[in-house]
């Protein structure tokens, strides 16, 4: 703090003052006098604490901090003078025998704060609504389809009812033993069939603010067959073919599973009303998953054989309320609230230029990196983040979900990998402190992956994960490999952390 003369004090907007040593005002600008609403007379040689309504021990221990420091700056405080509230940082200075004392107002900051908080709470909650209302709308148009779907059921339900109500007018149920059973078999499929529907839609619909936010490792194959339930009725009612690609391999992202299902949803909804509306002949919806590990991204397609996208609207469809379709028919929500979910999840959703019919793509960043950003730049951060990093690799996204959730409490920071390739590309990029691996994987086996990761990475403890079938393979590496130890399916969070624990000892 520069030292000022009393003419440049006189000029501040902000109370400064002079303090004695034992406190007491010697010298203040008009300011402080308007702060306290109090004429000269009564601020003048008085005790700082009869001016402030603050402890004594604040002023005391400011005063302390000064005279041993030469300056000393306090903590954000807030008080009230009448009946207004105030915030304010005092900072002091010594200046020959006195304390100097230039006040810094933050009550206008803190106010604005408050307001700009409240603001972005309102502004939440409003989305939250408006995305749960477009999950209504979308539920809302495929009634129909869905309405379909239970009939079905309940009709092969009814009709093995009525069987059964037949075999058992029979004297001999023994004779009936076959039907009876099969019947059962058949009403228990069907009530199956419907239970899974109904779950489908409660999921979807679920709605609190915290699911909304939690993620968690899945696999896009759940994603899409869960929407093609709820949208199998429309896509039949329409005669719409659809035709699923999805490629061997993990395609596993870090999301949250409904908010991915209402973007598959949506587009394979907009895709049915467009080719229906156009009458297409042989309508064809496609859907498949694509790995570009160039990119770390996965993408999921979508593309129809339908009218498209018209060069005049393709630069407005992800627009707030931008519709092609009937008044009373669309929201023009559908596709702005999918863009949005998709950045949410560090991805995006595009339209891809297409001859004939649309094409919308979804890409997400692969597991790897999905926990922190779709882009090196971002997630080459993880080697300056301080805690032991763990990489944890198994194709079942369980135990991924499981081993994420179980190190959430503690300092340790979790990488996961659905796969041997995978994860010697993490350790190849990024500094890991311990790395745990599935045996019995897909592709590159546990075993395999050490050998390949003893070869290339050094000394990082490594242990194997395995139910007690993969006992003998362990004791078979344990020297070959300096292997660390070995976690035993089912395990319990106390045995994970205790396990890593043990490994950084000293």
């Amino acid at each position: 703090m520069t030292i000022l003369s009393t003419d440049e004090l006189d000029l501040l907007f902000s109370p400064a003052f002079t303090l004695s040593e034992e406190l007491k005002v010697q010298y203040f600008n008009p300011a402080l006098s308007t702060l306290l609403q109090l004429p000269p007379r009564k601020i003048k040689e008085q005790k700082v604490k009869e001016l402030f309504p603050l402890d004594e021990r604040f002023w005391n221990d400011l005063k302390e901090r000064t005279q041993e420091q030469g300056s000393a700056i306090s903590e954000e405080i807030d008080f009230s003078i009448g009946s207004e509230n105030y915030t304010f940082v005092f900072r002091l200075k010594k200046v020959d025998s006195l304390i100097l004392c230039v006040s810094n107002d933050l009550s206008v900051e803190k106010s604005l704060h408050g307001k700009y908080r409240e603001q972005l709470e309102l502004l939440k909650k409003s989305h939250q609504q408006v995305v749960q209302a477009d999950k209504v709308r979308a539920l809302g148009e495929l009634t129909a389809g869905i309405s379909h779907e239970i009939n079905n059921p309940l009709t092969v339900a009814s009709g093995n009812n009525e069987l059964l109500g037949f075999a058992l007018e029979t004297e001999d149920l023994n004779e009936q033993r076959e039907i009876l059973t099969q019947c059962h078999g058949n009403i228990d499929e069907a009530l199956t069939r419907i239970q899974t529907i109904i779950a489908g839609m409660k999921g979807f619909l679920h709605q609190d603010s915290q699911g909304e936010d939690k993620k968690e490792y899945i696999e896009l194959k759940s994603v899409i067959d869960n929407s093609l339930k709820l949208t199998q009725g429309t896509l039949d009612s329409a005669s719409i073919k659809s035709v699923v690609n999805i490629p061997e391999g993990g395609h596993v992202v870090l999301g949250n599973q409904t908010r991915l299902e209402q973007i598959v949803i949506n587009l394979i909804q907009n895709a049915t009303d467009s080719m229906r509306d156009a009458g297409v002949l042989n309508p064809t919806l496609k859907i498949d998953l694509k790995r570009n590990p160039e990119k770390h991204q996965i993408s999921l397609n979508i593309s129809d054989n339908g009218p498209g996208v018209s060069t005049e609207v393709k630069d407005q469809i992800f627009e707030n309320f931008f519709t092609t379709k009937e008044m009373g028919k669309g929201t023009g929500l559908g596709l702005s609230l999918c863009q949005k979910i998709a950045e949410d999840h560090q991805g995006s959703l595009r339209l891809i230029d297409k001859e004939g019919g649309a094409h919308f793509e979804l890409c997400l960043p692969i597991i790897e990196v999905s926990s922190f950003a779709s882009n090196d730049e971002i997630f080459s951060k993880l080697n300056d983040i301080h805690g032991k990093k763990i990489l944890v690799v198994d194709n079942d996204v369980t135990i991924l979900n499981l081993c994420q959730k179980f190190m959430e409490s503690t300092s340790f920071i979790f990488i996961g990998s659905t796969g041997g390739e995978e994860a010697l590309e993490v350790l190849n990029k990024y500094d890991v402190d311990a790395v745990i691996t599935d045996l019995n994987m897909p592709g590159i086996d546990g075993s395999t992956f050490v050998k390949h990761l003893r070869q290339s990475y050094g000394p990082v403890p490594v242990f194997y994960l395995s139910d007690t079938s993969g006992m003998d393979q362990y004791k078979k590496d344990k020297e070959a490999l300096n292997l660390s130890g070995m976690l035993v399916k089912p395990f319990k969070s106390s045995e994970l952390v205790s396990l890593l624990e043990e490994a950084f000892k000293g």
